[in-house]
């Protein structure tokens, strides 16, 4: 199978990515808060690992598709990811405020920006 060259395709994976990585990102201010409140704990110190390989995963994809739609646009062309909110709106079920991580619980994708130094 081919990799998609179609740019709203491309884009609307662009989208899913950035919604994605943007969700992780959450959880693990969301484990930091726990870690802080309840103190250290393995599972947490783990679903953060986890989630921090899944954001560099999903940022080293999401720049490669940005690549694929910039050569599919033209190189002056501008990105518009689509098809999802990126900033955790309402929309999404787990946006509450009010939800708990769960311990050894990470996400279902997302990598490694900026959140190095959790503890």
């Amino acid at each position: 199978m081919t990799a998609p060259s179609d740019p709203s395709v491309l884009e609307a994976e662009a989208g899913r990515l950035s919604n994605s990585i943007s969700h992780l990102e959450r959880s693990i201010r969301e484990i930091k808060q726990a870690i802080a409140e309840e103190g250290p704990c393995v599972e947490y110190k783990e679903a953060v690992g986890e989630n921090i390989v899944l954001i560099a995963k999903q940022k080293a994809a999401l720049a490669a598709i940005e690549e694929q739609i910039r050569k599919a646009k033209g190189a002056d062309a501008p990105i518009e990811p689509q098809g999802m909110e990126v900033d955790g709106s309402a929309e999404d079920p787990h946006a509450r405020g009010d939800r708990q991580p769960q311990h050894g619980a990470a996400p279902p994708q997302g990598g490694a920006g900026g959140e190095g130094a959790w503890m």
